[in-house]
């Protein structure tokens, strides 16, 4: 029990001592500047077809300080996934991303089975995506594999915390400020779990490289 609490403290220390070297230390933040938008530019997915852009309701894209999204249905024979992303060009946005586990419940869905791990993207690289996934549903008919990560640049993160940190990383390696949300939704009320998060982990292979690109841009 002591060790966890002493664990504990010393991780509380460090994010403070973070914060505070983000705060006052940081050089400024400077905005991205992107000659594509998201929904330009992530429409080829290797072995995917591409659904149509739907657009959300302002107040939504106000609410969330989206600088620019995506959301989009993807599909490969009779399989098909909803992709969103939830893109900012600066450092001080970092966090405005809700996590699915605050606002998932808020909507009326029940939520269980959170796990996180990586996906091992391309053969012969140790590009990995590290993610969590979770299982939501509202009734019978409404029930949902979510698979989502935290981007800070070139790192993908589990949860919103490992994402703030390494955003500050990232900028004190002088290195781009972009960060995202990215969510895949695969609805299990027609396939099974398996299938869906086979098929997530497939699409994820497809895509991050392409979405990674577009970051460095």
């Amino acid at each position: 029990m002591g060790q966890i609490s002493n664990r504990k403290i010393i991780t509380v220390v460090v994010i403070f001592l973070l914060a505070g070297v983000f705060v006052y230390g940081k050089p400024e933040s400077v905005r991205s500047i992107k000659t594509r938008s998201l929904n330009e530019a992530l429409v080829d997915v290797h072995g995917w077809k591409a659904g149509p852009h739907l657009p959300f309701d302002k107040k939504v894209v106000d609410s969330l300080a989206l600088d620019d999204y995506l959301n989009r249905m993807f599909i490969k024979g009779d399989t098909s996934i909803t992709l969103y992303i939830g893109y900012y060009l600066t450092s001080k946005k970092v966090g405005a991303a809700h996590d699915p586990l605050v606002c998932f419940p808020g909507q009326g869905w029940v939520v269980s089975d959170r796990n996180s791990g990586t996906i091992k993207v391309g053969q012969g690289t140790d590009l990995t995506v590290s993610c969590s996934t979770m299982k939501v549903e509202r009734n019978a008919e409404n029930k949902q594999l979510i698979l989502y990560w935290f981007q800070a640049y070139e790192a993908s993160n589990s949860n919103t915390l490992s994402q703030k940190i390494a955003a500050i990383m990232q900028k004190f390696a002088g290195k781009k400020e972009d960060n995202a949300f990215v969510r895949l939704t695969c609805s299990t009320a027609e396939k099974s779990e398996v299938e869906c998060i086979e098929t997530m982990q497939e699409f994820t292979k497809a895509f991050y490289p392409v979405f990674l690109e577009y970051i460095r841009e």
